[in-house]
């Protein structure tokens, strides 16, 4: 196939100097780390778990990493105040947004065929902050939950709101939910 190419040799060539590759000549000088992978002595580590505990460094970036992940979601679970929420098996999920001037939030009331056997009397108070953290506003709603789905809504003129609280009270018992007003 290329018998027709001329080839083109090195200044070296042509003088007469080649280089000889010798293996255990390379080898008699190299560390015995190089020595041991060239036998066949070093084994790496097989395994994605023993990978990452292999040396001192990597134990110890995975036990933080692992303590870390564990604080997040113990702290989220137990501090994080939630837009959702449950009462006797009533499940009420609070959302709220911003749109053309005007605030939208309601609370959705989602209940089994179990609990729909009795109707229940569902009281909702709204609460809004503004940017300063103070509760400047708070309107009341109430609804006799029939259905398997239900919503209490409210609009409002005032765009500064930035956070929605919602009081849910259902016969004796009552949740808070809190969620961002989204724009």
């Amino acid at each position: 196939m290329f018998e027709d190419v001329n080839e083109v040799q090195s200044e070296d060539e042509e003088k007469g100097f080649h280089y000889y590759y010798n293996r255990e000549e390379r080898l008699k000088n190299a560390p015995q780390i190089v020595k041991d992978y060239y036998a066949g002595k070093m084994n790496p580590t097989r395994g994605f778990f023993k990978v990452l505990v292999s040396t001192r460094a990597n134990k110890f970036l995975f036990f933080t990493l692992v303590v870390l992940t564990a604080f997040a979601l113990i702290y989220g679970k137990v501090t994080g105040a939630s837009s959702k929420g449950e009462i006797s098996g009533i499940k009420y999920e609070l959302s709220s947004f911003a749109y053309d001037e005007e605030v939208f939030s309601s609370v959705k009331i989602s209940a089994g065929p179990e609990q729909i056997k009795n109707p229940v009397k569902v009281q909702v108070v709204f609460y809004f902050s503004d940017a300063d953290k103070q509760t400047t506003s708070s309107y009341e709603d109430e609804l006799l939950l029939v259905n398997n789905e239900d919503f209490i809504r409210l609009k409002l003129q005032d765009y500064e709101y930035v956070r929605c609280f919602a009081v849910v009270k259902a016969g004796p018992e009552s949740i808070q939910l809190e969620c961002p007003v989204k724009r």
